[in-house]
């Protein structure tokens, strides 16, 4: 069977993502990260798939709201540095952003807590692990020790779930799911390991 012919409109559709939705708290708007004008950018849309809008029109990422629902949490590169993406927030209302992670190194999928009190994130340095700080990034502290990806809050905010993943060697553990207390730091593994570890 012959292949498809590429052509201009198609390449151009598949370059196109929408991508990292997240409900607002009230339910009626969708955060969302578009490449649709060139670099991704933040987006919003009513959740009947009206209103669609550009709420940052600079390069950013992963969009996470506050439970107000007038702040957003979003990764994005800081001008002139080449270590990695940080995490900014961005005050809905006034359009204001200001930067709360600084430390070197790449920082993916922030998220406020239920209660909107703490922030979690993934930090990859020599490997991905999972942070915890303050709304305004003060008191960052180090959650996981061997690998932490894609980080949730339980409904009261006490608890963490995530899944393990060990880039320095294949770990058995890689793609486990663990649940961690904040206050106590102490881990239950929720899902099976790998009999072996693969070659």
């Amino acid at each position: 069977m012959p292949r498809r012919k590429k052509t201009a409109a198609t390449q151009r559709c598949r370059r196109l993502t929408n991508q990292f939705p997240r409900w607002s708290p009230s339910g009626e708007q969708i955060a969302f990260e578009s490449n649709r004008l060139g670099p991704y950018t933040l987006w919003t849309i009513n959740s009947d798939g009206t209103g669609i809008q550009q709420v940052l029109s600079t390069f950013s990422r992963m969009p996470s709201w506050h439970p107000s629902g007038k702040v957003m949490l979003y990764v994005t590169a800081p001008p002139g540095e080449t270590q990695g993406n940080e995490v900014y927030t961005l005050d809905l209302p006034t359009g204001a952003t200001s930067r709360i992670t600084w430390k070197d190194g790449a920082k993916r999928q922030p998220l406020y807590s239920p209660d909107g009190s703490m922030v979690i994130y993934q930090f990859s340095r020599c490997g991905p692990e999972v942070w915890i700080a303050n709304p305004d990034g003060t008191d960052a502290k180090q959650l996981t020790t061997k690998g932490g990806v894609d980080p949730a809050w339980s409904p009261d905010g006490t608890h963490i779930v995530y899944t393990r993943w060990n880039i320095q060697n294949n770990d058995p553990e890689n793609g486990v799911l663990w649940i961690l207390e904040i206050e106590t730091g102490e881990e239950a593994r929720l899902t099976t390991k790998w009999p072996n570890t693969c070659p």
